[in-house]
């Protein structure tokens, strides 16, 4: 990313995030982010904000155990992360006899 550039762009309805941005809060590399996006091995959401919240972005990018949640104001700049790692899926035990 750029030093002199916004990571969110706003356009036509929607939003372009830069690769390096989401490779950083998912882990990965930033080239590989477009095609896993494609392919669905990393899937987002696109939140507007409403009430207090008006003129404020949520995206969401899920890949395999981690979610990366940014919140952006409406010229792009990034106000809030959160990453969270739900770790490895543990089988359900059951006593059902």
């Amino acid at each position: 990313m750029a030093e002199d550039s916004l990571p969110v762009i706003f356009e036509d309805g929607g939003a372009t995030v830069d690769a390096a941005l989401v490779a950083e809060g998912l882990r990965l590399r930033a080239d590989a982010v477009p095609s896993m996006i494609l392919d669905g091995s990393i899937t987002c959401r696109f939140e507007r904000g409403t009430g207090n919240d008006e003129g404020r972005f949520r995206l969401t990018f899920w890949h395999g155990n981690l979610r990366f949640r940014i919140v952006v104001d409406g010229a792009g700049r990034v106000l809030q992360r959160l990453r969270l790692d739900h770790g490895r899926p543990r089988p359900i035990r059951s006593s059902i006899g």
